[in-house]
C-alpha cells in the first residue's frame, strides 16, 4: 500500500471516530492530508477499486464512506493477498529501487513517516528575470489568518505561529484552504487540545494536524454487524497501533 494511501486511510479513520460511516468532502480530505483535490480523488478511486474504501451517495449529499476491514487486513498483513503476475513496472522498481523518480526507503514504515519521506508537491519554480513564482500565488500568509475567538489566546497564537514556520521550513506553506479547515477542526477541540495537536504534529514531523476528538455513541441506521461502532472503534485503535509501531 502506498504511503499516501495509508495517510488518507488514517484521516478517514480519524473522521470515523467509532461510527460505521463518515462523510468528509474531497476538499476537507485534501486540506487534512495537505494534498491536491485531484490527488485525493485518485487515491479514493484506487482504494474503492480495491474494495478497501466503500462509498455510497444519497441524492445530492456528500458521499458517505466506510472501511472494508476484511480487504484492509488482506493488504496490511504480509502474504494475505493472492499472488498476481508481475508487471513491467514492478520489474523496473525491483531492479532500480526507484518509483516515479523517488527512491523507495519506507516500505515498512508507518503511514506518517512514509508520507514525509516522499515529497507531496513539487517546489514551485521561479521564472527567469522575475520574482514571481510559476503557478498559484503564494501571497497568503497563514500567520495573519483570523483566529477563532475560542482559540484566541497567547499560548495558541505562539503555537500557531510555530506551526506556520514549521510548514514553511518544509517548503509546504499552509494554503488558505488548509488554514481555514485546520482552524475549524482545532476550534472543535478547544485551545488546550489545539496547542497539544500542533506540538504533536511538529514533534512527529507530520504535515497535517490530527486533533484527538471525543468519539460519539450515535448509531447509524442500517449499519451491519461487521461495522458496529464498538467493533469499528476497536479496529481503529488496532490500525493506528500497526501504523505507529510497524513490525
Amino acid at each position: 500500500m502506498k504511503p499516501t494511501e495509508k495517510l488518507l486511510l488514517y484521516v478517514l479513520l480519524d473522521y470515523l471516530q467509532g461510527k460505521s460511516e463518515c462523510w468528509p468532502s474531497i476538499e476537507t480530505l485534501a486540506a487534512a492530508c495537505s494534498l491536491q483535490k485531484r490527488r485525493i480523488s485518485q487515491l479514493i478511486a484506487a482504494l474503492t477499486k480495491r474494495e478497501i474504501v466503500v462509498s455510497r451517495r444519497i441524492r445530492n449529499e456528500t458521499a458517505r464512506r466506510s472501511i472494508n476491514w476484511a480487504r484492509l487486513n488482506q493488504e496490511t498483513q504480509p502474504g494475505a493477498l493472492p499472488e498476481r503476475q508481475e508487471t513491467q513496472s514492478d520489474s523496473l522498481r525491483k531492479r532500480t529501487g526507484v518509483q516515479s523518480g523517488i527512491a523507495l526507503e519506507c516500505a515498512s514504515g508507518s503511514a506518517m513517516e512514509c508520507a514525509q519521506k516522499r515529497p507531496l508537491n513539487k517546489p514551485k519554480e521561479r521564472s527567469k528575470g522575475t520574482n514571481q513564482y510559476r503557478g498559484k500565488s503564494s501571497r497568503f500568509n497563514a500567520k495573519d489568518a483570523r483566529i477563532p475567538e475560542s482559540l484566541d489566546t497567547p499560548v495558541f497564537r505562539d503555537a500557531w505561529s510555530n506551526w506556520c514556520e514549521y510548514r514553511s521550513s518544509k517548503q509546504i506553506p499552509v494554503s488558505k484552504q488548509a488554514c481555514n479547515e485546520q482552524l475549524r477542526n482545532l476550534k472543535e477541540v478547544g485551545p488546550d487540545e489545539a496547542v497539544a495537536t500542533i506540538k504533536r504534529s511538529i514533534a512527529n514531523d507530520w504535515q497535517g494536524l490530527f486533533p484527538h476528538k471525543q468519539p460519539t455513541s450515535k448509531k447509524v441506521d442500517g449499519a451491519d454487524c461487521n461495522n458496529h461502532p464498538t467493533r469499528v472503534k476497536g479496529k481503529l485503535n488496532e490500525f493506528k497501533l500497526s501504523i505507529s509501531n510497524p513490525a
